[in-house]
């Protein structure tokens, strides 16, 4: 006959079970479900209506939920992962979006920017980026979570892709990418997807077509590749018809040659992969500034007394961009990832 004191082990064992068996169904049940493509969220107002085709410049910028500065890091990746305090999160907030006004970019295509999240503090950064600059914008959410654990404390999280721009967007979407989780685990994780905004060209009945993308960092090299085809894909049909067409983000892989060039060691816990992109079709361009790193590996903080090995940084962000757009120019902003763990990267196009 069980004692006392091993009954009530019992009693609690059940009862954690249940609660967890709860929370998760819960999670599962109302958990974001997007479509495979639906109207993004336009906000603000535009103070011109259509962009030039002789000079265009663009920023795609990783901003790393405003949570991620030079202080952070991640326990994915070896790090301690704890939560950014509210001043590190408004210091990072403000050093991005005067990144994004200096670059006086005609579009920007920003990643991991939280609404409403326990990581950043709750500190709105959608409308903080769009008023700061006075920007129209369009939003997809790529995270949305109750809670990223089935224990308290709950850490909510809501999540996304931003594209900023003074022009008019004529419209945009969001649509997903190739699932990276199963299981309940998708309901605990991001729904990677695409923001494609589309924009009226001057003197031209061509649009221009902007895919905003971030790809899943912490799947399967086979999954990160598939949500990275899956990219190239669209981009490509888009261009069909003509239009002008480019993809900026975060690949979550090694740039063509750039690995040999920033190399990581074997002791990280996670690596970017390294594919090449030869599915490319002809005349397409994979565009990049080898000269500077775009992302850090996430085990410490950032030293900028470190050497370059010793760093731990890859590159990841750049542009795919169609054949009938000319490059003029292509630099990634060192900004030693102050305020982010990536860098901007900054592109100058011509139409032909």
């Amino acid at each position: 006959m069980q004692s006392k004191a091993a009954r009530g082990v019992v009693a609690v064992v059940i009862a954690v079970v249940v609660f967890l068996f709860v929370n998760a169904a819960i999670t599962a049940f109302t958990g974001y479900n997007p479509k495979a493509q639906e109207q993004a969220l336009i906000v603000g107002e535009a103070q011109q209506s259509k962009i030039s085709a002789d000079k265009i410049k663009i920023l795609t910028f990783n901003t790393g939920h405003g949570a991620l500065g030079e202080e952070g890091d991640s326990k994915k990746e070896g790090g301690k992962g704890g939560r950014a305090s509210a001043d590190a999160v408004l210091k990072n907030v403000r050093g991005i979006a005067e990144i994004v006004n200096l670059s006086n970019a005609d579009a920007v295509l920003l990643q991991d920017v939280d609404v409403d999240s326990h990581r950043s503090r709750y500190v709105d950064q959608l409308s903080y980026y769009i008023t700061n600059g006075s920007y129209m914008g369009a939003f997809a959410a790529d995270f949305k979570v109750r809670s990223t654990s089935l224990l308290p404390p709950y850490k909510k999280v809501n999540s996304g892709l931003l594209t900023l721009s003074r022009k008019e967007v004529l419209s945009a979407t969001r649509v997903s990418l190739p699932a990276g989780y199963s299981g309940l685990s998708s309901a605990l994780n991001p729904k990677a997807a695409m923001l494609v905004t589309e924009f009226e060209i001057e003197a031209s009945e061509k649009k221009l077509v902007l895919i905003n993308f971030e790809v899943d960092a912490y799947i399967s090299d086979e999954k990160r590749l598939a949500q990275i085809e899956a990219v190239v894909d669209f981009a490509e049909k888009a261009a069909q018809n003509g239009d002008y067409v480019i993809a900026g983000g975060s690949f979550y892989c090694s740039l063509d040659d750039t690995a040999s060039r920033y190399p990581l060691n074997d002791r990280n816990r996670w690596e970017p992969g390294n594919f090449g992109f030869e599915s490319l079709k002809s005349g397409w361009n994979l565009v990049y500034d080898s000269a500077v790193a775009t992302a850090r590996i996430l085990d410490k903080p950032f030293d900028s007394s470190l050497t370059q090995e010793e760093r731990q940084v890859y590159l990841c962000d750049g542009y795919i961009v169609s054949q009938n757009i000319d490059v003029k120019m292509i630099v990634t902003v060192d900004q030693q990832f102050r305020y982010s763990y990536h860098n901007p990267v900054l592109l100058e196009i011509s139409l032909k």
